[in-house]
């Protein structure tokens, strides 16, 4: 399935890529249509007939009782108008018709995907006349945080070399991955392929004329080569005939094998039928409307000419135009690859994303002009051809060398205005060994560097961790433990993690890992930084109030006692750092910022200095701070929350509830443990506290806001997590 080289690192960098699968095959430029699909398909009713339908009663799969598999039961409910397949109608699901999408997958699946991003929940139907007859696969649907705007769809179909199944959506489409069932063999099992989906579709035959150049992809069964297709299309007489140039990539005056169709009328799903002369001359496609593009789709499992007696096609064709607008698109391909590719007018760049999470930069390569052929707006790369409207870019080799493969894009934005990732950018760095430091990080690139208080850098690349969906692995040569436990998770701009720094007053200089918090977004107006805080400070724990007027009134805390008057008036003066406040007690003065989470509040600060409350010891020292929440509002449930934790040399996953802590967590030498707390009830002093014990010895301290939490626990020093999202 697929030659054995993958063709973007081939083309631009020469860099061997194993591919899924086996066979080959060359370019067929005569295979126009491909024969009349064979699969039944559910088809949706009118749109102007029926509106989008409101959530329905029942959640995905409450209905329909789990399968073991990632199937559902075939416990539908009746037809609804239009629908001519037993799938269960959108009035009692939670999925609404305007996120509902015919999709054409690669490996010759015709499906309906219904996404509910209320629900974070997706619904893929099979087809109705199979040996999945009537049954569907859902499972959950989140935003990957490295990547906003894709969506990884769960599921359990395990396939290997599977890139993580995912999908990027824009008006009226949606381009991704899944893992479908493999098409006509007596064994059910499933295999990785792209797709591409749509939901408005032209009914008008005036709306389909035009030229368009349509290119292909097609998988013979059950011997599982390959091989791809170019051609020229030109739909005329209001929607009536369509004419093909069989020969790919030709000027029309000179194409001498040109093919005719005549349409039929649309169904009401938006279907046509082209017919022509020959055993094999039928075909149906759709034209769809995506964003503002004319998109020519069709595909599906055909009957062919022996030795292979199926195809499973995928065939997709833009308008064509002389405009070639600069876009970032977002693109999935045949051979397992999920890529980002900038093409400009001259040139295009791509970035491949790694199995392990980043992604790898491939050097530019040129883009030829726009030659004088039958398919207008094509253009050329290195053994590659092109077209793109600004909404899709669709791909295909250009020569036999290349095999097949077809690679399909969804645009993110033009070029001017492609935002990088909004989590890129530089963070300041808090951390157990008594220094500030920045990290400056790129999740496009997949790349780090982590710069300490002297200027001294370290860099990287850092990846996803393909078991543990949302975490991050530091590659670093400061690492020579067995299980790597510099991790990090991503919060609303906030980084929790750990990093091997340098160990406080260490001569020669040694390196452990060590958990951090790092912020980018800081209080810099001073009437912003009015609260009470509850401290988690080496040392102890503490309640600071910051009034309106710029003073702060501190006192250690450890009993009831911290409800009575402050002792000592602080001076905050703004420090040289842009959300920088220096606090002066009068004597020893020590930096901090209040960091923005979102909507919360968070004190931090790592300073060497000595402690104001313990003047004669220099540091290292670490305070971390919530700030309470308002008068009126109790937290005393302290709700259950699931957590990503880390000590720097553990790294694991807890659960918090109102009465214990729990953790499960793997150390650096690669052993697993189980380690739990019974916590005391919270106080009205310092409210975001908890205190926790063993066999009722207290052992350690726990503060949490909902979203950030952090521990010192005897014998293990600190901990710093975030709760899961």
């Amino acid at each position: 399935m697929g030659k054995g080289i993958g063709r973007w690192a081939a083309l631009w960098a020469a860099v061997a890529m194993a591919a899924v699968g086996c066979g080959g095959g060359g370019s067929d430029g005569a295979e126009i249509g491909a024969a009349r699909v064979n699969t039944a398909e559910a088809v949706l009713a009118a749109r102007d007939a029926h509106p989008a339908d409101g959530p329905g009663v029942d959640a995905v799969g409450d209905l329909h009782p789990s399968l073991g598999d990632g199937s559902t039961s075939s416990s539908l409910a009746p037809l609804k108008l239009g629908e001519t397949a037993a799938l269960r109608p959108l009035a009692s699901s939670s999925f609404s018709r305007e996120n509902t999408y015919h999709v054409y997958a690669a490996n010759g699946m015709r499906k309906l995907l219904r996404l509910d991003f209320v629900n974070k929940r997706y619904e893929m139907l099979d087809d109705t006349d199979r040996v999945h007859n009537g049954h569907s696969t859902s499972g959950s649907l989140s935003e990957d945080p490295a990547e906003p705007g894709t969506y990884i769809l769960g599921t359990d179909r395990s396939v290997p070399n599977d890139i993580t199944s995912r999908l990027r959506v824009s008006q009226g489409a949606v381009v991704g991955g899944f893992a479908f069932e493999m098409p006509e063999f007596s064994e059910t099992f499933y295999a990785w392929a792209p797709f591409v989906g749509a939901n408005d579709f032209i009914v008008d035959p005036a709306q389909l004329d035009g030229d368009y150049t349509r290119m292909g992809f097609t998988r013979q069964l059950p011997n599982g080569s390959s091989f791809t297709s170019l051609a020229a299309l030109r739909i005329t007489g209001g929607g009536r005939t369509v004419e093909a140039c069989a020969q790919g990539a030709v000027q029309w005056a000179q194409c001498t094998d040109v093919r005719r169709y005549t349409l039929s009328a649309a169904a009401v799903d938006g279907t046509w039928t082209a017919t022509g002369s020959g055993p094999y001359n039928a075909f149906e496609f759709r034209v769809a409307r995506i964003g503002s593009q004319k998109v020519w789709l069709e595909g599906g499992l055909t009957s062919g000419p022996l030795p292979s007696p199926y195809r499973a096609s995928l065939l997709i064709g833009l308008a064509s135009s002389p405009n070639w607008p600069s876009t970032r698109y977002a693109a999935v391909s045949t051979e397992s690859l999920w890529s980002l590719h900038d093409v400009g007018q001259a040139a295009m760049r791509s970035l491949v994303r790694q199995r392990q999470g980043g992604y790898q930069a491939f050097p530019s390569v040129a883009i030829e002009p726009e030659k004088p052929v039958a398919a207008s707006g094509l253009r050329s790369t290195n053994g590659a051809w092109l077209i793109q409207n600004g909404v899709m870019l669709v791909s295909v080799p250009s020569g036999i060398d290349f095999g097949g493969w077809i690679d399909i894009g969804l645009a993110r934005g033009p070029l001017s205005a492609e935002p990088a990732s909004p989590l890129n950018g530089t963070y300041r760095v808090f951390t157990t060994n008594g220094q500030e430091h920045t990290l400056s990080i790129n999740f496009d690139a997949g790349t780090y560097v982590m710069t300490d208080a002297s200027g001294l850098a370290a860099s990287g690349s850092f990846q996803a961790d393909p078991a543990d969906p949302g975490t991050y692995v530091f590659a670093s040569s400061r690492v020579s433990v067995v299980y790597n436990t510099a991790r990090f998770r991503v919060a609303t701009d906030g980084i929790v993690g750990a990093f091997p720094f340098a160990t406080y007053g260490s001569n020669p200089v040694s390196y452990k890992t060590m958990p951090f918090t790092a912020a980018r977004s800081f209080v810099t107006n001073r009437t912003e930084l009015a609260g009470v805080y509850d401290i988690l400070a080496t040392g102890g724990v503490w309640s600071m109030r910051l009034n309106a007027e710029g003073t702060a009134a501190i006192r250690q805390c450890g009993n009831a006692d911290c409800t009575g008057s402050f002792s000592e008036v602080w001076s905050v003066a703004a420090g040289a750092v842009s959300g920088q406040w220096i606090f002066n007690p009068g004597g020893q003065t020590f930096n901090a910022y209040i960091a923005k989470f979102g909507t919360r509040r968070v004190l931090l600060s790592s300073f060497e200095t000595a402690m104001p409350t313990v003047p004669l010891s220099l540091g290292p020292y670490i305070l971390l701070g919530f700030r309470q929440p308002p008068v009126g509002y109790s937290n005393a449930a302290w709700p259950t929350y699931a957590l990503h934790t880390t000590s720097g040399t553990t790294f694991g996953k807890a659960t918090l509830t109102h009465s214990a802590y729990s953790e499960a967590y793997l150390d650096e030498a690669g052993q697993s443990t189980n380690w739990s707390l019974t916590l005391d009830p919270p106080t009205s002093y310092l409210p975001s506290m908890r205190s926790g014990s063993i066999g009722g010895t207290l052992s350690a301290t726990l503060t949490h806001n909902g979203e950030l939490f952090w521990m010192f626990a005897v014998g293990r020093g600190y901990a710093m997590g975030l709760v899961d999202r």
